[in-house]
């Protein structure tokens, strides 16, 4: 095995429990998309046994989960397109965003047999999805109009919750509250927002990156998340190098003095980005400095102060001892981005003791 990413359900359950000490009054939609942030959304949805739903992005995503039977409804967050998706959204009993018209025609036209639960989503302020504040009452009325459709909360999504004074917090808030329809639940939080505690001890919160143990990049965070995947390759190969012998594509770091360097078995096409020089792994223990550009299927750490490094160890890229916040930061990119770009490749070992 070349590569793995260590999947702690456990700390993945604390997680969720932080969610809950901070959103007590709450019910919580885990956010399990693009398979649970590459951590199995199959193990992680069996692990997370408290929530209340599952929230996902596409079709096939919520059908794989389908398979699981699950207590909890699967939530199509998204949407869908046309009269096959509504096929397999009744079949399947999916619950479902409805954000524009389009979507309300098809219901309007296929009406569902037997109930079903839709989540009127409105444009705050995101400009990405969701019904003009305008249109909300109607819609509302509209979608009341289909037979058995049941709609059960009323939702937006923060811009900026990730800094809890930004102005635009306050106008979404106050565009929701204009048009906010009293009998049905509201659903705001992702995760930067149950951090910053932005909205009232109600409704159901929507918890992505912060089940995973990741800061979603809120300032001066507090809450005591564990990281869940600790992402690891190993050492393929050791070499000794003279002044002015350069490594890697580019040739974009010359050594300066003798210098002994490790070749690790993971590289861009893993996950991990390909300018990162500066950034540090940890191996036995210690950080260990990045050298020159990643390669697609490897990377080059310098090992000058380590006594003895030997073929096959494991060396950590980011988890636990080395935060995911701490690697995008000196390697210029998002924790979401390189969260999610961890590669079939890499093998998910969950440990659940």
């Amino acid at each position: 095995m070349r590569a793995r990413a260590l999947i702690d359900l456990n700390a993945l359950r604390h997680n969720a429990q932080v969610v809950r000490q901070l959103m007590p009054h709450s019910e919580v939609l885990a956010v399990v998309k693009a398979d649970a942030y590459h951590h199995g959304a199959e193990r992680v949805c069996r692990a997370l046994i408290d929530v209340d739903y599952f929230g996902v992005a596409t079709i096939a995503e919520a059908q794989a989960l389908s398979m699981l039977d699950l207590v909890q409804p699967v939530v199509l967050m998204l949407g869908f397109f046309d009269r096959e998706d509504l096929r397999c959204i009744y079949q399947h009993n999916f619950q479902v965003f409805v954000h524009q018209r389009h979507q309300i025609k098809l219901l309007r036209q296929y009406p569902p047999a037997k109930p079903l639960h839709v989540w009127l989503k409105i444009n705050t302020g995101m400009n990405r999805f969701g019904f003009e504040p305008a249109q909300v009452i109607q819609s509302y009325a509209d979608l009341c109009s289909i037979p058995n459709i049941v709609v059960h909360a009323q939702v937006s999504h923060f811009a900026c919750a990730d800094e809890a004074k930004h102005v635009m917090n306050r106008q979404q808030l106050a565009c929701f509250d204009r048009v906010r329809i009293a009998k049905l639940m509201a659903s705001w939080c992702n995760s930067a927002a149950i951090i910053n505690q932005l909205v009232p001890q109600d409704g159901i919160v929507r918890p992505g990156m912060m089940l995973y143990g990741v800061n979603p990049g809120v300032t001066d965070c507090n809450v005591a998340l564990k990281p869940v995947m600790t992402l690891q390759g190993r050492v393929m190969a050791c070499h000794h190098l003279t002044p002015g012998m350069t490594v890697g594509y580019g040739g974009t770091w010359q050594a300066q003095q003798s210098t002994e360097v490790a070749i690790i078995t993971l590289g861009y096409a893993d996950a991990y980005p390909q300018y990162a020089q500066g950034a540090s792994v940890l191996l036995q223990g210690r950080l260990a400095p990045v050298l020159g550009c990643t390669s697609m299927d490897s990377m080059i750490i310098d090992i000058s102060a380590f006594d003895r490094v030997n073929v096959g160890e494991w060396v950590t890229l980011w988890g636990d001892g080395l935060p995911l916040e701490q690697v995008a930061q000196q390697a210029g990119r998002s924790v979401y981005d390189l969260l999610t770009s961890v590669s079939e490749r890499v093998y998910q070992q969950h440990i659940d003791a």
